[in-house]
């Protein structure tokens, strides 16, 4: 689905020249920003690990990744496939590092215009190969897809086209990452996952790991108590029979 004709951007945006900060944006997100970003990272990282071993990748996110001459752009989450050399860093600098393979803006109240409009041109016109949309909170109209992505051709960008699937009982629309070498979309909470063909589920992440440890933990919980109270009402039918002079202990042939 493609965004209204109204919101499309230019293909590739008019870079105007711009001072390089050197720190890292001070960005301000909602819980459901940034819980959506933690996701996105740890199951990144989970898949990136298991389909790429080989791969010295890079997942970071919200600082600064320069543009040739361009104003300064820090998408939530920045996707380098093979870049050894770029652990700690606070900014990237295309020229030198070439650009990242793929972005990810997760839209907030105060910058999502600017997410579907004016940064869709900037990412083209710096060449990263994929650039993701995330709407967890529906701020566009209600016909709008919670996960797009665009994929560039010729120096523009075209949009990924969705196939319907079932995933965990529910009907879907999965999106496939070239860059990734997988399919993505929204779960029922509307948060971006990504699937996992091979069980037909959304990749694990840890938050999921926790929930289920947290289940594990409260069954075995629950598990305790009935035992403590079966052990409670044996020690209580004890006294019982002890105070009817039988000994509970004795031997009964």
């Amino acid at each position: 689905m493609s965004l209204p004709a109204l919101l499309e951007p230019p293909a590739v945006a008019c870079l105007q020249p711009a001072d390089y900060p050197t720190e890292s944006p001070k960005v301000v997100q909602g819980l459901i920003h940034k819980g959506s970003l933690q996701m996105l990272e740890d199951s990144l990282r989970a898949h990136l690990t298991y389909q790429f071993p080989h791969l010295a990748f890079q997942v970071t996110g919200d600082i600064y990744v320069h543009p040739v001459g361009a104003s300064n752009l820090a998408p939530d989450v920045i996707v380098y496939l093979q870049r050894p050399d770029m652990q700690g860093r606070d900014s990237f600098n295309i020229e030198e590092h070439g650009a990242p393979d793929l972005v990810i803006e997760v839209l907030s109240d105060t910058t999502w215009s600017e997410d579907v409009r004016t940064k869709k041109g900037h990412y083209a016109a710096m060449g990263i190969a994929e650039y993701w949309v995330h709407d967890p909170k529906g701020l566009r109209p209600v016909d709008s897809p919670v996960v797009q992505g665009f994929q560039l051709e010729g120096g523009r960008y075209i949009d990924v086209v969705p196939y319907r699937s079932v995933v965990e009982g529910r009907d879907v629309e999965l999106y496939y990452s070239a860059v990734l070498q997988t399919e993505w979309g929204a779960d029922v909470h509307r948060a971006m996952r990504l699937y996992n063909p091979a069980t037909g589920q959304w990749y694990k992440v840890l938050a999921d790991k926790d929930k289920e440890l947290a289940d594990k933990n409260k069954e075995l919980a629950n598990k305790d108590k009935e035992l403590a109270d079966k052990n409670k009402e044996l020690a209580q039918f004890r006294v019982l029979l002890r105070q009817h002079g039988i000994d509970p202990d004795a031997n009964v042939p």
